[in-house]
C-alpha cells in the first residue's frame, strides 16, 4: 500500500511539473512566455522526473520569489548528479535587468544576484558579472520561479569562456569598400556553424583574417574572401566527419587536410552552394606551446607554433556571439606584427596567406 502511494504521489508531481511547463511553454516559437522571457523551455524527460523527486527539497530552498536563472555552477552540477544537499554558500542567481528596481528594493541575503540583459536585436545573453560575461541563449527547465539550466555541461562550457572581450574598432581607410561577403548571410553561416560544431562538443573561436577584422574594426575586412575558424584537437569527435558525409546538415565539407593527429583542416560551404567558406583549422599543444598546420596546395606543409592556448572569451561581432582568444592583440601581433590601420589586398603570396592562417594560442 505504502509502495502505490509513492507512486501516486511520484507520477502527481510529475504530472504537475510538466503543467508548470506547458504553462509557459509556446509550442510554436518554443520561448517561455511569462514575463517576455526568450530562454528557450525543454519539456521533461526521466533524468528531469528524477531530479525533481530526488531534489524536490533542495529546489524548494533555492527558489526565489522572483523569476530568475540559476547560473550557480556548484548547484547546476549538483543538481544533474542528483547530489541535493543544501548548501550554506549563497546562491547565484541571474535576473533580468528589467526586474532591477524591484528587485533592488528588497534585501536577499541568501543570493547573489547578478543581472543580465536579453537584447532583441543580438543573439546572446549579457550578464553584468565581474567580469561582464555574455553566453549563447540556453535551453532550460523551469522549478517555481527558477529557469535551470537544461544541458549542465552546455552551460558550464558557456560559463567558462563568457567573459567578454572587446574589439577596438579603428577606422581602416582603404581604396575597396565594397565587400566580398555577403554580409548578414555570413555572419548567420558563422553563427550556424559555431552551433552546430558545439552540439559534438566542439567550441570554435575566431582566428586568422577573421580575428583580424573583428578586433581590428569590428567587423568583417571587406575584401576578405572567407572566413577562419579554430578548434583544440582534444575536442574533436569523429561523429562529427561522419555526420558532414551525410548530408544531414546545413553544411558541406568540400576540402579536408592532413590527419587527426597532424595539421588537420576542415573547409565548409553552406549546403546550398556559395559563399561564405569558411575554414576550420585544428589546434595542437605540447606542455608548454601550441601549434596550427597548414598545406600548400603543392602538398607542402607549414608549421606555426605559439604559446600554448590557455583559455578563449567571447565577444560580439555586428549582434553576434563568437569565440576568441582572450589576448587578441598579442594574437594579431604574432601574426602580423601590427595591426593598425594598414590594410592590403587578400591575394597574397602563399607565404603570407599562411602566416595570416595561423591562428596565434595564448
Amino acid at each position: 500500500m505504502q509502495l502505490v502511494l509513492l507512486i501516486f504521489v511520484v507520477l502527481c508531481s510529475i504530472s504537475a511539473f510538466s503543467m508548470i511547463l506547458y504553462k509557459y511553454y509556446d509550442v510554436e516559437k518554443k520561448t517561455i512566455t511569462k514575463d517576455n522571457e526568450s530562454l528557450q523551455v525543454i519539456m521533461m524527460d526521466s533524468h528531469l522526473a528524477e531530479m525533481m523527486v530526488n531534489c524536490s527539497n533542495l529546489l524548494e530552498s533555492i527558489d526565489p520569489p522572483f523569476p530568475a536563472l540559476l547560473i550557480d555552477n556548484r548547484i547546476i552540477e549538483n543538481l544533474d548528479r542528483t547530489e541535493c544537499e543544501a548548501t550554506p554558500t549563497l546562491i547565484r542567481l541571474g535576473v533580468d535587468m528589467r526586474l532591477l528596481t524591484s528587485v533592488e528594493k528588497e534585501s536577499y541575503f541568501e543570493y547573489e544576484i547578478v543581472f543580465y540583459e536579453d537584447f532583441k536585436d543580438k543573439d546572446y545573453l549579457r550578464f553584468y558579472d565581474l567580469p561582464t560575461r555574455i553566453i549563447p541563449r540556453i535551453p532550460v527547465w523551469i522549478h517555481g520561479n527558477l529557469s535551470i539550466p537544461w544541458d549542465i555541461k552546455r552551460f558550464i562550457e558557456f560559463w567558462k569562456r563568457s567573459k567578454l572581450v572587446q574589439c577596438r574598432g579603428i577606422k581602416v581607410v582603404r581604396s575597396m569598400q565594397s565587400r566580398y561577403l555577403p554580409l548578414a548571410k555570413t555572419l548567420q553561416t558563422m553563427s550556424s556553424l559555431m552551433s552546430y560544431l558545439t552540439d559534438f562538443d566542439i567550441y570554435p573561436f575566431l582566428c586568422g583574417g577573421t580575428l583580424l577584422g573583428w578586433y581590428r574594426e569590428c567587423d568583417i575586412i571587406p575584401h576578405t574572401k572567407d572566413v577562419d575558424f579554430a578548434a583544440l584537437i582534444e575536442e574533436y569527435n569523429p561523429n562529427l566527419l561522419t555526420h558532414l558525409q551525410s548530408n544531414k546538415t546545413k553544411f558541406r565539407l568540400t576540402r579536408l587536410l592532413g590527419r587527426v593527429n597532424d595539421s588537420y583542416e576542415f573547409t565548409f560551404q553552406p549546403l546550398g552552394g556559395g559563399r561564405p567558406s569558411i575554414d576550420l583549422f585544428w589546434v595542437y599543444s605540447s606542455e608548454n606551446s601550441s601549434w596550427v598546420g597548414g598545406t600548400a596546395k603543392d602538398g607542402s606543409k607549414f608549421k606555426y607554433t605559439y604559446p600554448r592556448f590557455n583559455e578563449t572569451c567571447a565577444t560580439d561581432l555586428l549582434g553576434h556571439i563568437f569565440w576568441v582568444t582572450c589576448n587578441p592583440e598579442l594574437a594579431i601581433l604574432k601574426q602580423r606584427g601590427k595591426y593598425e590601420a594598414d590594410d592590403f589586398p587578400s591575394m597574397k603570396p602563399l607565404s603570407l596567406l599562411i602566416a595570416i592562417f595561423a591562428c596565434e594560442i595564448s
